[in-house]
């Protein structure tokens, strides 16, 4: 019976302690894909941004 108690705490403890582990990855899965992103948008941005400004300026050499 006092076998039982240790598979039981075993089984809780171990619950615990994977969805811990589950957290601290899935945090720093999070962490790393928004600076992945909010890295694309601002290149994305800069982009814009230079093609928009060689757009202007050509259109002030045509004129």
């Amino acid at each position: 019976m006092e076998t039982v108690g240790y598979l039981i705490g075993a089984l809780v403890w171990g619950g615990v302690m994977g969805a811990l582990l589950v957290t601290v990855v899935g945090s720093f899965a999070v962490v790393r894909w928004r600076r992945r992103t909010i890295a694309a948008m601002e290149r994305a941005e800069l982009e814009a941004d230079s093609q928009s400004s060689a757009r202007s300026l050509i259109n002030r050499q045509q004129s």
